[in-house]
């Protein structure tokens, strides 16, 4: 057995974690958006150019099995890794958090452009969406107070804030009330790490825009590095 491991959350993390303490051959395969995390595996830093420089890598390094545990809206990946583990047989499997489960009074849409135009004139808005989510924002008259792990390339008229999760219940509303925040705006990424500022938002009586998940090529799935451990060897 031999195993790419596609990463980049934290689920990834503890998977190779795993992987390494079983003594499976396996590489850790990061997109390079953020600093490289400390890793029990040896790490891949640089991409594959496209479906074919993928399907290349799995050749040579005869590859036996493809881990897609990348972020849940990182699709192009995904869909490049059903497109390779088809051309050269390598099996796929996905580890894949389950999505946070949609409230009634949360607006869920489907881009990054339809949350821009969901916000009125002159919101005071959180934006979570990723450093590199911001440019359907630009022309909108909006404040926004912007979090990510690297300071993003496009600047808004408002904040940036460099922060890594987990974020605890209490600092996220302080953090609303602070900044005066009208509307929440995030992706659909489920797990507990950043699941705090829903409900703060909620409790404030601020206003939720939540992008949903694209859809992702058909594979096997699991939610937890446990379980698809256990697939793995099965």
């Amino acid at each position: 057995m031999r195993v790419l491991l596609l990463g980049g959350t934290g689920e990834a993390r503890e998977l190779a974690a795993l992987l390494a303490a079983r003594g499976i051959d396996a590489t850790l395969s990061l997109a390079g958006v953020t600093d490289a995390p400390h890793s029990p595996l040896p790490q891949r830093r640089v991409g594959f150019g496209g479906v074919a420089g993928l399907a290349g890598y799995i050749r040579a390094h005869t590859i036996t099995h493809i881990i897609d545990a990348t972020h849940p809206f990182a699709a192009q990946m995904s869909h490049h890794a059903a497109a390779a583990s088809s051309e050269t047989g390598a099996k796929l499997l996905r580890l894949i958090r389950p999505a946070w489960a949609l409230r009634a009074h949360w607006q869920a849409v489907d881009s990054l452009a339809d949350a821009a135009a969901a916000l009125p004139a002159g919101a005071r808005v959180f934006l979570t969406v990723g450093g590199q989510s911001l440019t359907a924002f630009q022309r909108r008259d909006l404040w926004c107070l912007t979090r990510a792990i690297a300071p993003p390339a496009t600047r808004l008229r408002g904040e940036v804030l460099l922060a890594r999760p987990p974020f605890s219940l209490e600092a996220e509303a302080a953090l609303m009330r602070e900044r005066a925040i009208t509307h929440l705006v995030t992706k659909n990424a489920g797990g507990s790490q950043t699941a705090a500022k829903l409900d703060a938002a909620d409790a404030l009586g601020i206003k939720v825009v939540i992008i949903n998940r694209p859809v992702l090529p058909p594979a096997p799935e699991w939610a937890t590095p446990e379980t698809l451990l256990g697939a793995l060897l099965a």
